[in-house]
């Protein structure tokens, strides 16, 4: 029976974190340019490093997930957090653009760590664990260490799978994007994903 509840959980879990990793953000954008301009390998290395800080966050949201509900206004400033990270990402992809080499070096492991602090400058994954938490909490009791670590482990393998199944689609069709954009187009048309993604979030608060 518990193991049964375990694997309900990590199945849910990794649903949620599957279907929330859908949105454009820093990690899966990253993922696809890197599949695109290095290659799957190291696309699939920031993939992982990138999925850790889903483990994380879910982590402290179950550690401070009960003292934060008390607190709507520290979602709204995370929200703030969330667009000026992207809006400064975007602006950065842009500027940089031209001075992107046309081959970029095939160096996987710092992809990883790439992938990682990309992961960590997302603010907006404490109060989305927050939100999940509470709701799976309320509807499976996790109230034991075994449940817990079903919906930590959950958080990190459904991003992973998400982000690893980008880095495979845009591998496959490298050679078909790549001829409607070259690398340093692929830099732009990047940086003002991220810039209006950025205004979005950010109008949404303000107006």
């Amino acid at each position: 029976m518990a193991a049964f509840a375990f694997l309900l959980v990590f199945i849910c879990t990794a649903f949620v974190s599957f279907v929330g990793s859908l949105q454009a953000g820093l990690v899966n954008v990253s993922v696809v340019r890197t599949a695109l301009v290095r290659n799957r390998r190291a696309a699939l290395w920031l993939a992982a490093g990138g999925s850790l800080p889903e483990l994380l966050y879910a982590a402290l949201a179950v550690s401070v997930g009960h003292k934060l509900v008390a607190y709507p206004a520290v979602s709204q400033h995370l929200d703030v957090a969330v667009g000026c990270v992207l809006a400064a990402a975007g602006i950065w992809h842009v500027a940089t653009a031209k001075n992107i080499p046309a081959k970029l070096p095939q160096k996987t492991l710092l992809s990883f760590w790439q992938g990682f602090g990309l992961g960590m400058a997302n603010p907006q994954l404490l109060p989305f664990w927050l939100g999940v938490f509470v709701f799976l909490n309320t509807t499976f009791a996790l109230d034991s260490d075994w449940l817990r670590g079903a919906f930590v482990t959950g958080a990190a393998c459904g991003a992973f799978l998400l982000l690893a199944g980008l880095a495979f689609f845009a591998d496959r069709h490298r050679n078909t994007i790549l001829a409607w954009f070259g690398n340093r187009a692929l830099q732009a048309a990047v940086g003002w994903l991220l810039l209006g993604l950025g205004i979005w979030k950010l109008s949404g608060i303000f107006l």
